[in-house]
Parts: structure tokens; sequence; C-alpha cells
């Protein structure tokens, strides 16, 4: 709990600023995929890409392909995805969906929990106090095949466990009948309560213990919401619902949303407190948000990262990442028009529309967090909003099919029309050592 965010960027400026990680973290990422991982090894042979070209961020941004889900993890089996082409560091496998009813796994180990342990623990002790008061944690997504849920679940529970919470999970399901009773029966026993799960359902289970009778208002609630349906207008309405009057201060009732940013949704992150006020304003000034979000307005998402594990870049206005993970990824177009906008920038831009960032989040009893490069994660497409929820939004299923395939790895692949070799696309079923990955 001690590394938060604000203590790995504070590390980060007292070695001169954020000039120099960008590159740091794309080539070493690269370099690791690169001396470990047979499918990347092999999909760079087949590109005729040579890694020893690869010495500087230019040389990473002209000459790495890029990837996708169709074109790279689709179309390797999920071991060979791996560090050192084994299982040894994944324990789980999630089903995926590509473009035309493709199917497949993404692989998931303890790296991957360690930082939503870190992440969700950052956000109950700072933002939610749960180190302070006994809360109890009512979970709508640990259910059936909805992996979100069980994270975030499992993550509470491992932070309880060794004493750095004071929470108790509680996972009723999706049906909201038995949310409403766990509500009942639960919420009076506990300092507060926090709500986890879809926007729709977090809204659905207020509204029907608010005509069952519950008072809400008597209660200590936060709530912690998904999906697309995780709305600005989905704040206000609930903050009504709840009778909370200023939503979002460090000594008041807190409204968030959980998102999947970037990476095939491999993690969970929740807003922060400077993240969620930034939303605020642009929901209510249509100035701010077309400077800050263009054409996506006021449905963008916007969250902060640590520069150290992840790199973020714009190509033909897709975003496209590269992060240490389980399975590194390389150059990976999550096929969401995006950008980046910098900590400056965005309060340059508050400024010129008479907003002052620092002095509304102290007003609000916040820290200012420290400058750190925000990616900026515009609302997607509607046939891929499907695929986006699915992860986190347990009521509605995926429409990947229904997808046109997008363009795969590709303008590299362009440049190299002429080469002959195929990418490895076999069935997942197939033993990898039949497959023919060149190791060098």
């Amino acid at each position: 709990m001690r590394h938060s965010l604000d203590q790995a960027l504070a590390c980060v400026m007292r070695r001169g600023g954020f000039e120099w990680l960008p590159g740091l973290t794309a080539l070493s990422t690269f370099r690791q995929a690169v001396d470990s991982v047979p499918a990347y090894r092999d999909l760079l042979a087949r590109l005729c890409v040579d890694v020893e070209r690869i010495a500087s961020l230019a040389d990473f941004q002209s000459r790495v392909p890029i990837l996708d889900r169709d074109s790279y993890l689709l179309a390797y089996p999920p071991d060979l995805l791996c560090r050192t082409g084994t299982f040894s560091q994944a324990y789980t496998l999630e089903r995926i969906e590509g473009t035309g009813k493709r199917r497949g796994y993404r692989v998931r180990g303890a790296l991957e929990d360690a930082r939503l342990v870190t992440s969700l623990g950052r956000l109950f002790r700072d933002q939610l106090q749960v180190h302070r008061r006994r809360t109890l944690m009512l979970i709508a997504w640990s259910k059936d095949a909805w992996p979100a849920g069980q994270r975030v679940a499992r993550a509470v529970e491992q932070l309880a466990r060794a004493k750095r919470l004071r929470a108790t999970v509680v996972t009723p399901g999706l049906e909201l009948d038995e949310g409403l009773d766990a509500a009942r029966s639960l919420v009076p026993r506990f300092d507060q309560t926090v709500l986890v799960g879809s926007a729709s359902w977090v809204r659905g289970l207020v509204e029907c213990g608010r005509q069952a009778g519950l008072r809400w208002e008597r209660h200590r609630v936060h709530c912690l919401g998904g999906g697309t349906a995780a709305t600005e207008s989905w704040r206000t309405e609930l903050a009504a619902a709840l009778g909370v009057t200023s939503v979002n201060c460090r000594r008041g009732r807190q409204i968030l949303r959980l998102s999947t940013p970037v990476a095939e949704p491999t993690e969970v992150t929740v807003e922060t407190p400077m993240t969620a006020l930034i939303r605020q304003l642009a929901a209510r000034d249509d100035a701010v948000a077309r400077d800050l979000f263009g054409s996506a307005g006021r449905d963008a998402e916007l969250f902060q990262f640590d520069p150290r594990r992840l790199f973020a870049e714009t190509v033909d206005g897709d975003l496209v990442v590269t992060c240490r993970a389980t399975v590194p990824l390389v150059r990976y177009n999550v096929h969401r028009t995006g950008g980046m906008l910098s900590g400056s920038r965005i309060r340059a831009i508050l400024h010129d529309h008479g907003y002052d960032l620092k002095a509304m989040l102290s007003a609000r009893g916040w820290r200012p967090h420290l400058v750190a490069p925000f990616p900026l994660l515009y609302a997607s497409p509607a046939a891929e909003r499907d695929e986006v929820d699915s992860a986190l939004n347990p009521e509605q299923g995926t429409n990947a099919s229904t997808t046109e395939a997008r363009t795969p790895i590709i303008a590299h692949a362009r440049r190299r029309a002429a080469l002959a070799v195929p990418l490895v696309n076999r069935s997942l079923t197939e033993p990898a050592a039949n497959l023919p990955v060149t190791i060098r």
C-alpha cells in the first residue's frame, strides 16, 4: 500500500521527469518479448523484422509492427504468447472472441492480480477509508463466467486477509432481489457499504431499495460502477437517489466509475479524484468537453496510468499500447479512437475556461496528484462497446462476431506485401510442439 502511484511518479520526477521514460518502457518491453516470448519471435521473423536495428524510440515506432487481437492473440496458442512459452507464470485462462466467431483464451497471471490488489488497495484506503471503517463490500460480479467481478472480490478478500482493510465481502449475484435482501439485512451492521457492479445493476439496486423503504441517506454508501452505462448522468442520478448533495468529496460519499483501460481488459482501473473531477467539469461545460475530448465529448474516458509499465501512442487515430504483463503486448492496437494529453495540458485547458484544478481538488479535501501522462480514451464505436462492456457488464454479452474485421497487423505488413509466408493460425487444440515457431 505504501508504493502508491503518487510515490512512483515522484520517483520518476526526481530522476528528471518523463522525457526519458516512454522510450525506456517501450524498448524494455519489446526486448523482453523478443527474448522470452516464442510467438512474438516467430511473428517478427515472418515479417522479416531485424530486431538488432531497434535501438531507439524512433526505431521502435517506425519498424516494430502493430498487432491486434486477431493477428496475434488468436493466431497463436496461449502458452506460446507467455514469457518462456509455458503456462508457468499463468494460472487463469479467460475466454475471448474475435471477428468471424474466432475464439481463444486470454492468459492472466499473478502479475496482473498484484497490480489489481495495489490499485484497489489505494482506492479503498485513500478514497473510501476502508482501513478505518468496518466496510461491507457488496459485489455483484462474482458469478458465472464474468471474470471482472471475481477478480475484484478476490482482491478485496486478499487485502482483508492481510489486515490492510476492514472489509467483509458478500456476492449476492445479479438478481436484484438477492442484492436487496443482502443490503437490507447487512448494510445497518457496518460503518459503511460499497456497492460494486455494472452501472445499471448498481442503479437498479439503489432504486429498488428506495422503493422498498431502504433509507440510503441514513447510511454511508459508496458506489463503484462499470460499463458504458457509467456516465456522468448516471453519477448525478445515483447521487440524487442516495440523497447525496456533494459527490466525491474526501469526507463524503464516492460514486466512481470502474473501467477496463487499454490492454485487452487484463485489469480494472478506478477513477482518481482528479479524473472524476475533470469528467464532471466536461459534463457540465460543453466547451471544456470539446477542447479536452474533441468529437467524443463528455463520453470520453480518462484515466491515469503508471508510465513505468505502459507506453501509449496514437497511430491513424487508434490507441496503440505497449505494456508489461504475463503476455507482454508490444504495439497492440486496442481499436479505440484515442490519444494522450499531459497533465499540464489538461490544467492549461481548464484554466483557459476559468477552472483551477488544484484549488477545486483542495476544496474537496483532496491532495492534487502529481502531473502524469494522461491517456485520453474516447468512446468506442457501438459495435465494439458490447465487447468492452462484456468484461465489466455481465448483463449483456459480446457482439464481436458482428464487428467487421479490422485491419490486422498493419501497415508494416502492407509494406511487405511480397512476403509469402502466412502468420501462424492453427487450432488452439493442436499441440504446441507441432507449431512451426522459430526460436533464435
